[in-house]
């Protein structure tokens, strides 16, 4: 410090340290009385000696003298900061990182540690709970000089619900009283777990303007309660909504139902999500979709809209009937879809497909004529749809097939020297214990040839209404022929230790085929196919559904149905299609194998090595059971076009007929030497079978029944013992009610004829 005389005098001043702290301080120089001249100056030097940490004060008392009275005494402030050698300050000096999801980790956090001391130290920084907290970065030791800033970044990672405090502190490596230490603090919260069902949901065709509606289920299976938001998003968001609440509490366990509505303002197909977004959890979503459709106003009129034909002599057709079908409207229409549709479609024929366009006012006629191909009552109605009537109109068509005896063409022998056009034709597939052992036997009795494809062996084969003949072997490839032409494709359909699979409804004049298939471990799996005008496109799965049924022995397309017939340690007979997955089933006591229609509805149904012969109403009930000796082992079933049946004993070498003119009252058994298993329909009154040394050998069932032994025929070259698991649907599609009928012109064509 330093004192100057500003007066004009000589003076004396001397040095004092006054207040309470006054020990801590010291004058160090110049102590005493101290003589200064008029402008001189004097010069004091104080130290501070703290003698504990602390903020101290007190004052320098400078005591002036003059020889000629008295004058005012100075003093100066003194002000020190006690600090041992070593201190440091955590910034910020708490830290709370909020309510974090159990087993989940929080956004890393930043922490200053200063030394704020005179004393350079390492330090080991530390946190007290390392099973919620974590130092990703700066923990330690660290060397801090004075003044020096060190940085930590931290991380809360609740493994338990609930309040949790901890600390972090900076330990230094010499013992002092003074451990730097900060509180840091987080809540733990307990997860949800959102499920919403169904997962997805198409609406289908809704009328623009009009609205479809479902409900959705959405669930807490986690241990933790949540506050859920609904919303929909998505590029056609705009078409669906939520009719009941968006925001709610889902405690752990619980479960609400919120409602969805698909209201389309434009046509198209629309798509958006219905999305959860919990705040314990991950968000959760369901698709949502739909297709918005003008509604139409129908603009043709038809005449007549019923017909009937009466009483016509099966495998003979009626003369034509003509539907005219006018355009009543003021522009043209194209009439793009004219098809046959209904419970008998078989049993009608008139040009299906696009008619093209009509001009307004004019008119085109549809020719219409009835074939039956079985006796009995018979009904379809002809639709037609164009883009002035997109709904469609329909005419309704019945007539009854008669059965004649003296009508030499309904129960005919097959031929024993050349083919007959549009008649006799026969498929099978060569099994692998069989040399080639692999191909396929195609026949237009008494001909026959051998197709060198696929080249493994097939374990179910249909022929389609475009000619192509579609195969699955035994390792679930799909194979496609077309007999025309000779083009093929195959497709990995998945494992198929069971491959069993069926074709089923036509779209789009027949361009478009949907088929159903089972695919290991445990999947139903329904497809699609587009025709490019040679041969069909690599399937698109349109859905599938997991199944807990072990293994199919076989299926069958029974519209709008499939059948599939679950054997091993699931007995059942089960229906499904694309739309509801499962819709029945019936358990048994036995493993299924085979199943034929007879012309009462009935589904007949073999047990598979065993001695059961069943049937069942079309709707799997009213089952009416025989059960044969205890030595028979059924391995094929079949009926012929009078609805006679037939089913195979391997065990025993005989075929046991009942006829459907006794109403399946009397049992016949008749010996069958060297019979294998498989059996399928042929023309009239025939079936097909295969043995260990003929290919293709046809018995008539009345006559053999009956003890005549007459009516047979044997064909189809030297490959014996085919794989005979049905007819390919060549005659069965009648039966089944399929809406379109194998084209039999391409066995031909592959034949050379």
């Amino acid at each position: 410090f330093t004192v100057r005389n500003v007066g004009n005098a000589i003076g004396y001043i001397s040095a004092n340290i006054t207040g309470s702290h006054a020990s801590n301080f010291e004058i160090v120089s110049q102590v005493g009385s101290n003589k200064i001249p008029p402008g001189g100056w004097h010069s004091f030097a104080v130290q501070f000696c703290p003698d504990k940490r602390g903020d101290f004060y007190a004052k320098l008392w400078i005591n002036t003298s003059w020889e000629h009275g008295e004058i005012p005494d100075v003093y100066a402030d003194l002000y020190g900061a006690g600090r041992y050698g070593f201190e440091a300050e955590f910034s910020p000096p708490q830290l709370d990182f909020g309510t974090v999801l159990k087993n989940e980790c929080s956004d890393e956090k930043e922490i200053f540690l200063s030394n704020t001391g005179t004393r350079n130290m390492t330090v080991r920084i530390s946190v007290g709970d390392t099973k919620n907290f974590t130092i990703i970065e700066g923990g330690g030791y660290h060397y801090l000089e004075v003044n020096q800033t060190h940085t930590l970044r931290v991380r809360f990672c609740p493994t338990e619900a609930g309040n949790i405090t901890s600390y972090i502190a900076a330990w230094p490596n010499i013992v002092e009283d003074i451990i730097p230490t900060m509180t840091i603090h987080g809540v733990g919260k307990e997860k949800c777990g959102i499920q919403i069902q169904p997962p997805s949901y198409n609406f289908g065709e809704v009328y623009i303007g009009e609205s479809g509606n479902t409900k959705f289920k959405i669930k807490n299976t986690g241990k933790g309660g949540a506050l859920l938001n609904l919303s929909i998003t998505g590029v056609d968001a705009e078409s669906f909504s939520i009719e009941t609440n968006t925001s709610f509490s889902l405690p752990s366990g619980s479960e609400i139902e919120t409602k969805i509505s698909f209201r389309p303002a434009t046509g198209g197909t629309k798509q958006a999500f219905l999305l959860a977004v919990p705040d314990a959890c991950s968000f959760e979503w369901a698709l949502l979709s739909g297709v918005g459709k003008e509604k139409p106003l129908c603009m043709l009129n038809v005449s007549p809209t019923n017909i009937d034909f009466g009483s016509i002599p099966i495998h003979t057709c009626s003369q034509n009937v003509t539907v005219t079908v006018v355009n009543m409207d003021s522009v043209e229409t194209d009439i793009y879809e004219i098809s046959l549709m209904g419970d008998n479609p078989e049993d009608f024929e008139a040009p299906t497909g696009p008619a093209g366009v009509v001009p307004a006012g004019s008119s085109i006629e549809i020719p219409i004529k009835f074939c039956p191909n079985s006796i009995g009552d018979k009904s379809a109605y002809l639709s037609i749809k164009s883009d002035n009537c997109t709904v469609g109109i329909s005419v309704y068509l019945q007539g009854k097939g008669l059965k004649t005896e003296s009508d030499p063409a309904w129960d005919p022998d097959p031929p024993s020297t050349n083919p007959s056009s549009g008649r006799w034709y026969a498929i099978g597939a060569v099994k692998s214990s069989q040399s080639p052992g692999y191909g396929m036997v195609i026949s237009h009795c008494p001909k026959s040839k051998w197709l060198d494809f696929p080249t493994s062996s097939v374990f179910m084969f249909y022929l389609d209404h475009k000619g192509c003949l579609w195969m699955r072997d035994a390792s679930g490839q799909l194979w496609i022929y077309n007999l025309y032409t000779g083009k093929s494709v195959d497709f990995s359909l998945g494992g198929g230790t069971s491959p069993v699979f069926a074709l089923g409804d036509t779209k789009s004049s027949g361009d478009k085929i949907e088929f159903c298939y089972w695919l290991d471990p445990g999947f139903v799996v329904f497809a699609e196919s587009s025709w490019d005008g040679e041969i069909w496109s690599e399937p698109s799965i349109i859905t599938s559904y997991p199944t807990d049924f072990a293994k199919p022995n076989m299926m069958y397309w029974y519209p709008p149905y499939y059948l599939f017939l679950n054997k091993t340690s699931d007995n059942r007979l089960t229906f499904w299609n694309a739309n509801e997955g499962l819709v029945r089933g019936v358990t048994l006591d036995w493993s299924p194998q085979y199943a034929v229609r007879d012309d009462d509805g009935r589904i007949w149904v073999s047990a598979e090595n065993s001695n059961i012969l069943a049937n069942f109403d079309k709707d799997l009930e009213d089952i009416q059971i025989q059960t044969f000796s205890a030595s028979r082992k059924f391995n094929g079933l079949a009926r012929n076009s009078h609805g006679d049946i037939v089913v195979v004993d391997t065990a025993n070498k005989q075929i046991i007929i009942q006829l459907a003119e006794e109403d399946y009252n009397k049992i016949y058994t008749v010996g069958a030497t060297n019979i294998q298993s498989g059996a399928a329909r042929w023309e009239g009154g025939y079936c097909l079978f295969t043995s260990s040394d003929i290919p293709f050998f046809a018995i008539h069932l009345e006559d053999f029944a009956k003890g005549g032994f007459s009516r047979a025929r044997v064909f189809g070259g030297e490959i014996n013992n085919l794989n005979l698991r049905g007819d390919a649907g060549l005659l069965s599609y009648s039966t089944w009610k399929w809406s379109w009928k194998p084209d039999t012109k391409a066995i031909e064509t592959f034949l050379g004829e």
